[in-house]
């Protein structure tokens, strides 16, 4: 028995891979009577104004009376029914192999309409609001009118899932294939925040309390906020399969596939108490009622446990880690250092800066009166990045410096089709996220190329599934540049130090015209991904109406804060995979009826910014907004 049984006026119902509804005692547990339909049963049963409703995996959905123990009719839909279905407003709703949502009549049987995705609905749907929520293989999560089948959204997941959609406070959330959890608004689809918790998020999460709970491959539950994502506990089995939790009065019940079922603490994760079904038994969704715990088994079995805190009990968090973490999107400027980073001091910064600045390469050589000797300065360079990284962020990162000589760096370019910039990202190994730098690239700039780098590699851990198209790669440059003027000018804020080498004041018109013209000439282009993306930042600071106070900033000062840019990245990263064309394609026609306002804002700059600093023309600092 894969699925969560349903208890309603002392009888619990439940399906079987053995092809029968089963109602049973919900005292005693004995069987009252069976059902036997046509197809294995691996969803829930839903029972609704005395009809029991089953869906099997031989495409059929059915509708039994429970007082006569017959079908009133059977719905053959186009492919297998794996989840449960869900009613409601008069209808029956269930997802299909055949890739779509079906609504079904609940009086008759008749369709009443389907929606078509690009993939196989596995996982079971849910109603709330007159939104039906489900999500596809084709890597969606799915909201539609119930009443019609009417798309209102459909919010971008990082793969696919057949996991169930959970409800609570204004967001929806569902787990991922990808190993994360996604929040997404419930009214608009936009997405909140996505968090990374392990290789693959397999069973539904559920809200409680302002808490959202997520059951992994890695045999760990996760309780994350509600609001922003972070973790507050994981509590570790020896499992590789959990359920889907529960929650009553303050404690979260769960299955697992090797150690029965589990009983915690919901605010701290520590173990009220294990009670063993045995190896390999348990991975069905638990439900709570009058003070027990039913769960269905694969041992072919449905347990009723008392559920609650026994008196005199002891609470152990022996396997519960609680740590405290920032959110990415919650930028703070000079954050409080953690027992994992401590970053370097204004004061350290500015020395190293200062220092490098000069220096011909990382790794290259340098030619003194003595002679030529190898030098490197990928240590100081790379402790720089990493405090800018934590002053914008509150995390640490978690990226391995290799430096590469240029002929390793071209032969590693080319065959990634990537541009030969100072630093390129990633490379994803055991040990972590490795960078690769060219040796012979000049301190500053290596900085401000991994300042770019991070800024693809964050939004790939922030939203992993924004992506698949040319308009949304000149996004992804976009917020990538953002990100590198944001670390850049954080630092200049931090240490005092000018982030900017700008050319000769006689020069400096000709330079900003010469980017303008390059720009405007890139912009039909769709393979001139960098000069689109800077289009792109300044399309949207001057359109957007949600960016109005940013379009202030920059109108009253000529440039935007470190601060202001980090906000601009993460509004950017999170805009959704099936807005992402028509966005990009208004921003930059906003930015070329907007040349001139670009053009003022940068000449305006002149006396704001010396001819002092360590950034030599970097495109990624002063030309952007």
């Amino acid at each position: 028995m894969h699925a969560a049984p349903f208890v309603s006026e002392g009888v619990a119902y439940i399906g079987g891979w053995d092809r029968n509804v089963y109602a049973l005692d919900e005292e005693t547990g004995a069987k009252l009577w069976s059902y036997a339909i046509v197809g294995a049963i691996t969803g829930n049963v839903v029972v609704a104004d005395g009809v029991a409703y089953a869906a099997s995996l031989a495409n059929k959905l059915y509708a039994i009376d429970i007082a006569q123990q017959r079908a009133r009719w059977v719905f053959e839909a186009g492919g297998a029914l794996w989840g449960g279905p869900v009613t409601g407003n008069g209808l029956v709703f269930a997802g299909s192999e055949d890739d779509s949502m079906y609504a079904v009549d609940a009086a008759t049987g008749e369709l009443a309409w389907k929606y078509e995705t690009g993939g196989n609905v596995y996982g079971g749907a849910t109603l709330h609001s007159g939104l039906l929520l489900f999500t596809s293989y084709d890597g969606h999560l799915y909201a539609l009118n119930a009443s019609d089948g009417a798309l209102r959204w459909r919010g971008a997941l990082g793969r696919g899932t057949l996991t169930q959609p959970s409800v609570g406070d204004g967001a929806v959330y569902v787990g991922d294939f990808d190993g994360r959890v996604y929040a997404f608004e419930m009214e608009t689809g936009r997405l909140l925040w996505v968090q990374r918790i392990a290789n693959n998020v397999l069973v539904s999460p559920i809200v409680y309390d302002g808490t959202v709970l997520a059951g992994a491959d890695d045999g760990n539950l996760y309780a994350l906020d509600a609001l922003d994502g972070a973790l507050r506990w994981r509590f570790s089995t020896e499992s590789e399969t959990l359920s889907a939790p529960a929650v009553s009065d303050g404690v979260v019940y769960f299955g697992s596939s090797g150690d029965g079922v589990y009983a915690v603490d919901a605010v701290t994760g520590a173990l009220v108490w294990n009670f063993p079904i045995g190896k390999d038994a348990s991975t069905s969704a638990p439900v709570v009622v009058n003070d027990t715990v039913y769960i269905g088994s694969v041992d072919h079995s449905l347990y009723a446990i008392a559920a609650g805190i026994p008196p005199g009990a002891e609470l152990s968090l022996s396997s519960t880690l609680v740590p405290t973490a920032t959110p990415v999107s919650t930028p703070t400027p000079v954050p409080t250092p953690t027992p994992e980073f401590m970053p370097l001091s204004s004061e350290e910064a500015k020395e190293i800066i200062e220092r490098i600045a000069d220096l011909p390469g990382l790794g290259g050589n340098r030619w003194t009166p003595e002679g030529s000797g190898i030098i490197s300065t990928v240590d100081e360079a790379f402790e720089v990045f990493e405090t800018g990284y934590f002053l914008l962020t509150g995390k640490p990162s978690n990226w391995i410096p290799r430096v590469l000589t240029l002929t390793e760096y071209v032969e590693i370019a080319r065959s990634r089709g990537v541009a030969h910039s100072a630093a390129y990202c990633c490379e994803y190994t055991d040990e972590g996220v490795v960078l690769m730098i060219r040796g012979d690239a000049r301190a500053h700039s290596v900085i401000s190329a991994m300042g770019h780098e991070a800024g693809h590699a964050l939004q790939r851990a922030l939203n992993p599934g924004q992506g698949g198209s040319p308009e949304i790669g000149a996004l992804h440059e976009a917020q990538a540049t953002a990100f590198q003027a944001a670390l850049i000018r954080k630092l200049g804020e931090y240490t005092g130090t000018n982030a900017t080498v700008m050319p000769s004041q006689y020069l400096l018109q000709r330079w900003i015209d010469g980017w303008l013209s390059g720009i405007i000439g890139a912009l039909d282009n769709p393979a001139e991904v960098h000069r689109r993306g800077c289009a792109i930042l300044w399309g949207a600071v001057l359109s957007d109406p949600e960016l109005a106070d940013l379009r202030a900033e920059l109108l009253e000062n000529r440039i935007l804060s470190a601060d202001s840019l980090i906000r601009l990245y993460n509004y950017l990263v999170y805009i959704g995979k099936d807005e992402a064309d028509d966005y990009v394609a208004g921003v930059i026609e906003s930015f070329k009826r907007s040349s001139q306002t670009v053009r003022s804002a940068l000449m305006g700059r002149m006396g704001a910014i010396h001819d002092e600093g360590f950034f030599e023309n970097a495109s990624g600092t002063f030309l952007q907004p």
